[in-house]
């Protein structure tokens, strides 16, 4: 929390003499109340973050009524502005700006509209546990508490999150609607399954060998590999290198040169259906724990950006096919240590200017010599 004086009113300080500005996201609402002193006309500013739990928007709302405020407006991504403007409208004025175009935001989410952040603490709001509890508030429990307590094997270790994340107001009209998007839910499911079923009679014997060699890969998957093949075939002889099968793919950096010089290094135009299958993958490689995809992208997201750190996990997802599937073998994963093993002084370097950078001190020496 902080204050800073200002010489003169500015924003809604000018036409009220206490009011609040909300930045909504996901997870973290970053509050300004600016209050105006009648007497010399300056604006006091205080800033403050909260979270965007239930819990944490009536915490809100206590903070705003003890400052005085009246007015309160909100900038917000998505529907993230739902809940905290059901929260505050019965005691202050409350706005939502510009919400012409946050209308046409697309990502309405029931769930979230009624500021239940299962999402928040479970990775798979429909995983074993998620199921439970969601069928649960369709049928009417309200007991956060029962519901936190239908989580299953390692979930049960956030049983206090839980039960601040199912805290919120669902209303029948949420549940008539959760009901509807978990039997459409269900039947896309089973028609998936039955596909899947089809494709493996059908499928000659080499495509189910790829399928399963594929399968083996962090953030590929069975599903993602028969996709994938559905593309690119099987037979990676008719590609003389993996250049070759990343440029036909179109997962490689562009290369326009005129008159000898170079124009530009974007990424051609892709098989757009190759292109949506690798950026899932993709973003399910690097969330596997303990894989070289995740090393890969956080070691270029910081300097490079994460959509260009996305683009160069496809590339090695697409080079690793090339070599499994022309040469028959098995996929080996090189660890998320990889790059500190390749090059080891230079993480050394690395850390050593951060702690100086940070003021401190270092002096090197190998565990050997200190021993």
């Amino acid at each position: 929390m902080g204050k800073k004086q200002e010489s003169s009113p500015a924003g809604l300080a000018a036409l009220y003499g206490r009011a609040c500005g909300l930045d909504v996201h996901k997870k973290v609402i970053v509050a300004c109340v600016r209050i105006l002193e009648t007497k010399n006309g300056t604006v006091q500013s205080t800033l403050r973050k909260f979270g965007t739990m239930t819990a944490d928007l009536m915490e809100l709302g206590g903070w705003l009524a003890e400052l005085g405020v009246t007015h309160v407006a909100m900038e917000s991504t998505g529907i993230y502005w739902q809940p905290v403007f059901n929260v505050l409208e019965s005691q202050f004025h409350t706005w939502v700006v510009n919400a012409q175009h946050i209308k046409k935001v697309p990502g309405r989410k029931v769930l979230e509209s009624a500021n239940i952040k299962l999402g928040a603490v479970a990775s798979d709001i429909l995983g074993a546990s998620g199921r439970k509890m969601i069928e649960a508030l369709i049928e009417g429990e309200k007991d956060v508490t029962v519901l936190a307590d239908l989580a299953q094997r390692q979930l049960r270790g956030k049983i206090p999150e839980l039960q601040r994340a199912l805290t919120g107001e669902l209303t029948e009209h949420h549940r008539f609607l959760l009901r509807q998007l978990l039997g459409q839910y269900d039947f896309l499911q089973k028609e998936i399954a039955r596909v899947s079923e089809r494709l493996g009679a059908v499928a000659p014997p080499s495509f189910r060998a790829a399928v399963e060699q594929l399968d083996a890969v962090a953030g590929v998957g069975e599903r993602g590999a028969r996709a994938l093949l559905a593309e690119t075939g099987t037979d990676m002889s008719r590609f003389p290198t993996h250049k070759h099968f990343t440029s036909w793919a179109g997962q490689c950096p562009g290369n326009h040169e005129s008159a000898g010089k170079r124009k530009s290094g974007k990424t051609p135009s892709a098989n757009r259906h190759i292109d949506a299958v690798l950026t899932e993958m993709a973003h399910a490689a690097v969330r596997t724990k303990n894989s070289y995809f995740k090393a890969q992208y956080h070691r270029l997201a910081g300097r490079r950006g994460k959509k260009r750190a996305i683009g160069a996990v496809k590339h090695s997802l697409l080079v690793i096919v090339y070599y499994m599937l022309r040469d028959d073998k098995p996929y080996k994963d090189l660890g998320v240590d990889y790059f500190d093993k390749l090059n080891p002084q230079q993480r050394i370097r690395y850390h050593v200017r951060k702690l100086k950078e940070l003021g401190q001190g270092v002096q090197l020496s190998a565990l050997n010599d200190a021993a």
